[in-house]
């Protein structure tokens, strides 16, 4: 359909970037311009003209009324506790000049009137219209850092109000086109229950406003204070970081403070629309670097100089004693502002280790052997909480593919001979042949990672737990169903280990 000829000041062909084009004159929709020369008579259409005003009167607002920002004086102090999510803590306070109330925004005007509390998700036009301040507003400078949140006194930091739990997920066998197919099922009261205790969750922003009466009628002030929710964001936060697994458990054994931390931010919001510039990747070299003795076993091929210096390296990240920290963030944006709220834990754990990334044909394997041979003496404590459903082996595992199955054994026998104890688990035969004693006798255990990954081990895994043996998704297939039935695995093999200890 042909739209009207319009006449505008400006010369816009194209509108898709949301730009106005400002049209003064709308010609007749019926007119179609022609390359006729005669002069043609078309009715149109003028939006605006200008007209003489006699008189005009502009009411100002009361000059001694002017617009203030306001910050906490004094650092905001906030500790975890139980009901510490109830209240927010105030960041920024404005109060600007009203010439015009309107009620809806502002809600009533009094002398101490009641803040109103803006609801977030559905308060876009009223943003809109405080546009002509909050667009000014700037983040203070003080609320950019992060600022500790204490936790003395306090040893549970869950918390069912900020961070539902997710419902009981069940798996059931439907047939589909004759193939049977797993599916989740959830409880439907404790799903309802879940969704629900989402949309109660504590916001983290808190904006509220309030129109306060001037000594004349027409001086008004709009008041307006933000707030920030840290802690229903640290208990979000908490909520998405393992809290029982091995690592967490063994830093109990080291005399560094292991407790957990949180702080809290608010940054300026980027959505990121261009890719950040980050810092070249350099890698240094460990010429100047202290070598480490040659392991007790290599006679016959010793270790050059400087693999003795990587393996030093290696052999001090198995003896640290200095945890690793996992992170955790929650955030929560405030598009209105662009400001982006931040809440982080810390939870030490007990990672040794590293990654040797020396070039190819470096001697890595020898390296590893070589770190093997030299730690065989050293006993590592188990943690308390594993000591029930668990058996200590002082064996190290290695997971190769399978291609590589014959070339560790080759190598251990080709440095060390048969000073260290190999258990080599190359096919799923291997794998149900082999018992506990020969795992307690072992120094080196080979896994091949072919075998592991497949759904004959998985099978094998549910049966040994207790659980049913086609539980697993087949194929490649994996997510949610599989991290369900891997979870009740574990679960069960802690019980069939506790029973093994007691026998």
């Amino acid at each position: 359909m042909l739209r009207s000829l319009v006449g505008s000041e400006m010369c816009i062909r194209d509108r898709s970037y949301g730009e106005s084009r400002g049209s003064v004159l709308r010609a007749d929709r019926s007119w179609r311009p022609s390359s006729e020369s005669t002069v043609q008579e078309v009715e149109c259409t003028a939006f605006s003209d200008w007209r003489t005003m006699e008189a005009a009167c502009l009411d100002l607002f009361d000059k001694q009324v002017s617009a203030a920002v306001s910050i906490p004086a004094e650092p905001i102090e906030l500790a975890m506790s139980e009901d510490g999510w109830k209240t927010a803590a105030t960041v920024l306070r404005c109060t600007v000049p009203l010439v015009r109330h309107d009620r809806k925004v502002w809600g009533d005007v009094g002398k101490n009137p009641e803040w109103m509390l803006l609801n977030l998700r559905k308060s876009k036009s009223v943003f809109s219209q405080l546009a002509w301040f909050t667009n000014r507003l700037e983040l203070p400078e003080e609320l950019k850092s992060w600022s500790a949140i204490s936790t003395q006194g306090t040893d549970s930091y869950g918390c069912d109000r900020c961070a539902p739990k997710m419902p009981v997920v069940c798996w059931k066998v439907v047939t589909v086109k004759g193939k049977d197919k797993y599916v989740p099922v959830e409880d439907a009261c404790e799903a309802a229950h879940f969704e629900h205790a989402l949309k109660q969750r504590p916001d983290p922003f808190k904006l509220q406003l309030r129109a306060v009466a001037g000594k004349r009628g027409n001086s008004h002030t709009g008041e307006m204070r933000i707030a920030v929710n840290a802690l229903s964001l640290a208990h979000r936060a908490n909520s998405s970081i393992p809290t029982n697994s091995v690592a967490r458990a063994a830093v109990g054994t080291l005399e560094a403070a292991h407790e957990l931390g949180f702080d809290w931010r608010v940054v300026e919001h980027n959505d990121m629309t261009t890719v950040p510039h980050f810092q070249k990747l350099s890698l240094g070299s460990n010429k100047k670097d202290k070598p480490a003795g040659q392991p007790p076993n290599f006679k016959k091929f010793p270790l050059r100089p400087e693999q003795l210096r990587s393996l030093h390296w290696m052999q001090q990240q198995e003896n640290t004693q200095e945890p690793w920290v996992e992170e955790e963030v929650a955030e929560e944006v405030l598009p209105t502002l662009q400001w982006r709220a931040e809440a982080r834990v810390h939870k030490p754990v007990l990672v040794r280790g590293g990654i040797i990334a020396d070039q190819v044909g470096y001697g890595k394997t020898a390296i590893t052997l070589g770190l093997i041979d030299s730690t065989t003496h050293i006993e590592r404590p188990v943690p308390e909480a594993y000591q029930g459903i668990s058996i200590a082996a002082k064996a190290t595992l290695v997971v190769v593919p399978q291609h590589l199955m014959g070339q560790w054994p080759a190598e251990v026998n080709k440095f060390v001979s048969d000073k260290l104890a190999v258990v080599a688990l190359k096919t799923m035969a291997d794998f149900n042949n082999l018992t506990i004693q020969q795992v307690l006798d072992a120094d080196v255990v080979i896994a091949n990672f072919t075998v592991l990954q497949s759904e004959l081990y998985a099978d094998r895994l549910a049966r040994l737990a207790g659980a049913n043996g086609g539980a697993f998704p087949t194929g490649k297939n994996g997510g949610r169903h599989f991290n369900a039935v891997y979870s009740a695995c574990l679960d069960g093999l802690d019980e069939f280990v506790t029973t093994l200890k007691c026998e």
